[in-house]
């Protein structure tokens, strides 16, 4: 997906707020990261995607901030927040009439839980308000026929907290005989899952979960590692999580792959030609 104007202010925005996150009280850093990241934003390439500027922007802030990772508090309280929920939401998901259609219906939501984004979203409300399920549509019926027992299915993960709502997913698709891998990002970058989120939440005692290889906030192919690659390209279907990995892959997969989803920005509404806030299940060829 191609960026708009906006994305360059979006950015901004996000670097921001990520050096008040990092050093609350100082300010020279936050106009220090502001500069660094105009200038960087200036060379980049409007070709590229969004996730790809990050790759160049959140490693110059984490250099100047001095901080690695400082979503590392704001992940665990999300994954502790999910954990605590799973049980109730397991249960209603397992005593619905569809429990995977609940299932996907619930992972979906869960992408409400992206710091990169400037306006919250309740996603613990959304979680027992937003039951209509009429979005997944004869996109999910298609899906369906792709989890035969025995096949293969790649989700790629988005964020922390988003990932424990996952496994139920990924409990129900076990169940299914569906063998599944989770690909989760390689380096820290907002609040997007590590593989220690992955082992926090149990994802790792359910499937195999493996680095993408990617240090952004999305799946770029050109960062992938060769097992991730290897997989990406072998599985029987691909179900990429978050906006982050839609705006990476949309119309660059190179493979037919599943899109799931919130849509929390007004350029992707614009392409979508959805409400802010939708829920999306999309297929692309």
């Amino acid at each position: 997906m191609r960026p708009q104007l906006e994305c360059l202010i979006c950015l901004l925005d996000q670097g921001l707020r990520c050096a008040r996150r990092a050093r609350p009280d100082d300010p020279d850093k936050h106009e220090e990261l502001l500069r660094a990241w105009s200038a960087e934003l200036a060379t980049l390439d409007m070709k590229q995607t969004v996730p790809h500027w990050a790759g160049h922007l959140y490693p110059l802030g984490a250099e100047i901030l001095g901080i690695a990772d400082p979503y590392t508090e704001a992940k665990r309280e999300a994954n502790e927040r999910v954990l605590d929920m799973l049980p109730a939401l397991r249960e209603r998901v397992r005593n619905h009439a569809d429990p995977l259609h609940a299932a996907l219906n619930v992972s979906i939501i869960g992408n409400y839980i992206d710091l990169g984004i400037k306006r919250p979203f309740d996603w613990e409300n959304a979680l027992t308000d937003e039951t209509d399920m009429a979005f997944l549509g004869q996109v999910f019926e298609g899906f369906l026929r792709t989890l035969r027992p025995g096949a293969h299915l790649l989700i790629l993960g988005d964020n922390a907290g988003e990932i424990g709502l996952d496994t139920i997913l990924v409990e129900l698709l076990r169940e299914r005989e569906v063998n599944v891998t989770y690909a989760v990002r390689s380096a820290p970058i907002l609040n997007d899952a590590l593989v220690d989120d992955a082992r926090f939440v149990g994802m790792d005692r359910l499937c195999t979960v493996i680095p993408s290889g990617c240090k952004t906030c999305g799946t770029l192919l050109e960062q992938g590692s060769p097992e991730f690659l290897e997989t990406y390209r072998s599985a029987d279907a691909v179900l990429s999580k978050g906006q982050g990995n839609f705006e990476s892959l949309y119309d660059r997969a190179g493979r037919p792959i599943y899109f799931a989803f919130k849509a929390k920005c007004d350029v992707v509404c614009n392409l979508l030609g959805c409400d802010l806030g939708s829920s999306m299940f999309l297929h692309q060829e």
